[in-house]
């Protein structure tokens, strides 16, 4: 790689070569949803933290790892890209506000409260992909979120199904 001063850091080591104007439209639509997936996995481990029924727990502590999972695999595509990844939560505070109502639930330790506030959270999250796809990306991050959105709906459609389960039979999946 041919280096210029503009190339160089700070520190004096080389950057990654600059991403063209698609790319860093790219990366930041990619940044959002490493946002919602950081929003869902705080979300589902701490409805993990807080539910009563085994079967759920197990079921939030399984969503947040998948959460973790996508967003390393975002991550390394944002890298891909020539971009730097997102390393807060603060940035799309729509999708983080669809996660406060969660802390309440939390908080009542009502495991119904708590499935609503989940299934709302991922039915934010269900948006922004589907908003990401609308808009250009390379083939490679098309599939990636495409993938990634297909378990987001099955996640969501379990924990709908477990919302509106008997009583003492919330594996009525």
């Amino acid at each position: 790689m041919v280096t210029t001063e503009n190339d160089v850091s700070q520190e004096g080591t080389e950057s990654q070569v600059r991403p063209d104007e698609a790319s860093v439209a790219a990366i930041a639509q990619l940044n959002s949803l490493i946002e919602t997936c950081r929003d869902g996995q705080l979300g589902y481990s701490s409805a993990a933290d807080a539910i009563i029924n085994p079967e759920l727990k197990a079921l939030f502590v399984s969503v947040a790892s998948q959460r973790s999972a996508f967003i390393s695999e975002l991550q390394g595509q944002i890298r891909a890209l020539g971009g730097d990844p997102s390393k807060s939560g603060t940035l799309v505070g729509a999708v983080h506000r669809g996660w406060i109502a969660l802390k309440s639930a939390v908080a009542s330790r009502n495991d119904d409260s708590i499935l609503e506030e989940c299934e709302r959270g991922d039915n934010i999250a269900i948006e922004t992909y589907n908003n990401v796809l609308s808009k250009s990306l390379p083939a490679a991050a098309r599939e990636i979120v495409q993938r990634q959105l297909g378990s987001i709906e099955q996640s969501y459609h379990k924990v709908q199904q477990m919302t509106v389960a008997p009583k003492g039979q919330p594996d009525a999946v």
